[in-house]
């Protein structure tokens, strides 16, 4: 995993709410996925974004955000749904495709 995070100062708790939120996101990853997590203060706003590259897919998402917390929310939660149709696809390929057509 690579974690790279400029311009926020990580006192305790955002480094915690930070360590649970990409500890989810590798649990939820393909075994042996590469995971990157970006994280950005801008001047009035968070930018980031997550990488997930494993050898059958790549995941990924890009947001913005007011605050450091809604940032990491929001990137773990569109990320992890990214997973779990994968996952379904995988499972149960025959249902997925008929629910998107």
């Amino acid at each position: 995993m690579k974690l790279s995070v400029k311009g926020v100062n990580l006192d305790g708790q955002k480094k915690g709410f930070l360590n649970r939120c990409t500890e989810k996101i590798q649990n939820a990853s393909p075994i042996n996925a590469f995971l990157k997590v970006h994280v950005e203060k801008k001047e009035d706003h968070y930018e980031g974004h997550v990488f997930i590259v494993s050898s059958s897919e790549t995941f990924c998402t890009c947001e913005q955000a007011t605050s450091f917390e809604e940032l990491l929310q929001k990137m773990k939660i569109h990320i992890l749904e990214q997973l779990l149709l994968w996952k379904q696809k995988r499972l149960f390929p025959k249902n997925t495709e008929e629910e998107v057509a």
